[in-house]
């Protein structure tokens, strides 16, 4: 139940407390009166009649307008801007039928628009977390409108706009992997339209690395032809969601090398096979960003691999 998700369900006002059986096919509540005129501007209207197995998570007024004024819009200025509304609205269509229990899954919700939701807690109990990392939680849920699936969030939920390298840029734990791209020139791949999926390693993990291939950190940054092999290792084509990765199976890299994903959660193989890490998942336009402790090393020309483990030497939280 959604009871204990959100304590705000059963405010006066807001929703019956049988509202999961009332009848909203038809007409919506007057907190959501801005959204009937926008599926219509947006030409997503039909889905009333034909969206069986969608749902929709739909901002009350006061997120709504919230989102105008961040954005410096009016509603009729959004209204006149079907194309925009489009996109904004299919952020917040899932191509799933999915009840107010359902949507508290650990694994990321794909939308229509392309971005994906992520579950998270905090002092005040779950949210989902947009693209942008806003949170987002439910107002009141399985509601029906039409064909579609229909929950009442507090917030407007936005597609991603950062690109692969401007969101790694911000992790201040991943400074050495920007520093080691830009060297290699393979910032510029981060910047181009992708979609790609980078696999970033931690400071630390480098630091520990350039120890076990028994070079100065110096030495192995300017190493330029070993660290682009190393590097593109951890560059996949495609958006790759943790969910939709191939666990059992394998990708293959920029490198030209396949990666392995076990059936137990590990990416890679050998002593430096290793979980994502809290806090992966991290959306950007062209692209997904997952954190990793330490560096994959594959058994190629070039990086030697002897048997000494230094994964564990490292712990970070889903902060970093």
């Amino acid at each position: 139940m959604l009871n204990w998700l959100c304590p705000a369900l059963h405010q006066p006002g807001l929703m019956p407390a049988n509202s999961a059986s009332a009848d909203t096919r038809n007409a919506l509540p007057a907190h959501l009166g801005w959204l009937q005129p926008a599926m219509q501007s947006a030409g997503l209207d039909s889905l009333l009649s034909h969206g069986q197995g969608l749902t929709l998570l739909a901002p009350d007024h006061a997120a709504v307008q919230q989102h105008l004024t961040e954005q410096g819009l009016t509603m009729g200025a959004l209204m006149a801007q079907p194309k925009r509304l489009r996109a904004l609205l299919l952020e917040h269509l899932l191509p799933l039928s999915l009840s107010g229990d359902a949507l508290l899954q650990t694994r990321p919700l794909p939308s229509l628009g392309g971005g994906a939701l992520r579950l998270q807690a905090d002092a005040l109990g779950p949210c989902l977390i947009d693209a942008q990392g806003h949170r987002a939680r439910l107002l009141a849920g399985d509601l029906r409108w039409g064909a579609l699936r229909l929950h009442l969030i507090d917030r407007v939920l936005l597609p991603p706009t950062q690109s692969l390298l401007a969101l790694l840029q911000q992790i201040p734990s991943r400074g050495e992997l920007a520093e080691a791209l830009h060297r290699c020139g393979l910032d510029a791949v981060l910047r181009a339209n992708g979609p790609f999926t980078l696999l970033a390693p931690s400071d630390q993990g480098f630091k520990l690395l350039a120890g076990r291939l028994g070079l100065r950190r110096r030495a192995f940054m300017k190493d330029t032809e070993r660290l682009g092999h190393l590097l593109r290792n951890h560059l996949l084509g495609g958006r790759w969601l943790s969910h939709e990765l191939p666990w059992g199976g394998q990708l293959n890299s920029a490198q030209g090398l396949n990666i392995e994903f076990s059936p137990l959660g590990l990416v890679g193989s050998g002593d430096t096979a290793q979980p994502l890490l809290p806090g992966s998942d991290r959306q950007a336009s062209n692209g997904v960003l997952h954190l990793l402790a330490a560096p994959l090393l594959p058994a190629a020309p070039g990086v030697p691999a002897r048997r000494t483990s230094f994964i564990n030497h490292h712990h970070e939280d889903s902060h970093a």
